[in-house]
């Protein structure tokens, strides 16, 4: 009995080991709990810095991206522009809209004490004129920010204007940046097209394309071909008048010609066919005259509409 109860319980030793492994994990959870705590508050903050922002990058961004270079103002003087505008005028933003009549549209942002504390207000209006213009609305930008004034920065392209670094600080004193850039070239924006989608309204019908001056097809013709000269020398006029009668498609609604070559040294000639009795005959005359003389032999002629000549040539069999 007595041995048995000798080995009840822990030894030295094993009190020992078990107090030195207490004492490591302890160590371990001691170490991890002080991260933990040491990285709270930095993470809240940025968490905090993100929500403070969200609103100035979505309607800065907006905003910019439509003032064209000569919209923006910058200095920080701007008394007025929309009606019950307060605070330090940041910077002032301004393009301008046609939508069937030119109207002014202004995004004011403000350093402004709301009561509880400095924050960053958009005041919007817009109007025909010179501002300021009634009828605006406010949006809130950002939490309690600190009340170090703002800092705006223009971004720039030569001597132009096209964006801005807008830098506020953070109730720790932190500073946030948004930036932003134009994707407004023009003073003037254009109308934005408007569609119609209810049933009512009938489908606008596209007309056909009408093809002027074709086809154009030369369907009879009516004059002698046979034609004598007068006299027997290399060069001389015709005996008489010659009367070419051209039957024609009703496609033909351009200007008719006809070309030849007498024969002489003069080259080709065109003459203007003009309409007879009927919309579809085309009539010349080829007189006969001193300044109009003619060799012998075949002479082809071409019938052309406009620009364009047609098929078959004709022929005058010269005496």
């Amino acid at each position: 009995m007595s041995d048995r109860g000798a080995r009840d319980g822990f030894t030295l030793v094993e009190l020992v080991v078990v107090i030195t492994l207490f004492a490591m994990v302890a160590t371990v959870i001691t170490a991890t709990v002080a991260v933990i705590l040491r990285t709270e508050d930095p993470t809240s903050d940025r968490s905090e810095d993100a929500r403070s922002l969200r609103g100035l990058t979505t309607w800065l961004a907006q905003d910019v991206a439509a003032t064209p270079p000569t919209g923006f103002d910058l200095s920080g003087a701007v008394v007025s522009t929309c009606t019950g505008a307060t605070g330090t005028p940041l910077a002032t933003l301004r393009w301008t809209e046609n939508t069937g009549s030119t109207s002014t549209f202004i995004a004011d942002y403000r350093f402004v004490d709301s009561g509880t504390g400095k924050e960053v207000h958009r005041y919007s209006c817009s109007g025909t004129g010179a501002p300021p213009y009634g009828g605006g609305e406010v949006n809130r930008l950002t939490d309690i920010l600190a009340t170090t004034t703002p800092t705006v920065t223009p971004i720039t392209n030569g001597v132009d204007t096209v964006g801005l670094v807008l830098t506020v600080f953070s109730a720790a004193g932190e500073p946030l940046r948004a930036e932003a850039t134009t994707r407004n070239p023009a003073n003037t924006l254009v109308p934005i097209p408007t569609y119609t989608t209810s049933s009512t309204v009938a489908p606008t019908t596209i007309p056909t394309p009408t093809t002027i001056g074709t086809p154009c097809t030369v369907t009879d013709t009516d004059w002698r071909d046979d034609i004598d000269r007068q006299g027997n020398g290399p060069l001389s006029p015709l005996r008489n008048p010659v009367v070419m009668e051209f039957t024609v498609t009703t496609g033909c609604t351009l200007t008719m010609t006809i070309q030849f070559d007498r024969g002489d040294t003069n080259g080709v000639q065109t003459r203007t066919l003009s309409v007879g009795a009927s919309s579809n005959l085309r009539v010349v005359t080829l007189p006969a005259t001193n300044s109009e003389r003619w060799t012998t032999g075949d002479k082809t002629v071409t019938v052309f509409h406009g620009s364009t000549a047609l098929s078959p040539t004709y022929v005058l069999d010269i005496d």
